[in-house]
């Protein structure tokens, strides 16, 4: 039986700070993901949380520079001054926080999120390995099956409108 950890209790943010933490997952299968966003204040309560399903979504790298993205949007919306961004995703935390070249197809995002992250007074970023956000990737993994069952099921609905029956054309023959 997985043992149920406190987000609030594993990384508390630094007094005076509001927590953003954000995570993503892609199904390349079926092409879509979702993304979840997290805000805590400095005693670790929780302030605000949002999850948006991503219908189509180019790749995994997409997904998270789209939750990146959202979750500076969220703060904010909620009008924090002092941040710490957290997540598990290196690659994009190091794309948003420096002027290393982008690839191409996360440009715009990483661009818009570079843009944000100067609408607060201070912000820093954090890189929290998965081990650190375990209780996250067990709701991830949830949200897959979700995703994969869904996707079956409109595979299967498709299949079925796309048997038709042939026509038979008989006493139609040109002569």
């Amino acid at each position: 039986m997985p043992k149920e950890i406190s987000v609030a209790a594993l990384f508390p943010p630094s007094s005076g700070y509001t927590n953003l933490n954000f995570d993503a997952f892609f199904v390349d299968q079926c092409g879509s993901g979702r993304i979840g966003l997290v805000l805590r204040n400095e005693t670790g309560l929780f302030l605000a949380a949002r999850t948006i399903h991503l219908p189509h979504c180019l790749n995994a790298r997409t997904a998270e520079a789209l939750a990146a993205r959202e979750v500076l949007n969220l703060a904010s919306e909620m009008h924090v001054s002092h941040i710490i961004i957290e997540s598990d995703s290196c690659g994009i935390i190091s794309f948003v926080d420096t002027k290393e070249l982008l690839p191409p197809e996360i440009e715009v995002i990483i661009l818009d999120c570079r843009h944000l992250k100067h609408q607060f007074q201070k912000t820093c970023f954090d890189f929290r390995p998965r081990t650190g956000n375990r209780s996250t990737h067990v709701e991830k993994f949830r949200w897959v099956k979700l995703i994969m069952k869904r996707s079956k099921l409109v595979q299967t609905l498709l299949n079925s409108q796309n048997k038709v029956e042939p026509h038979h054309r008989a006493g139609r023959e040109k002569t």
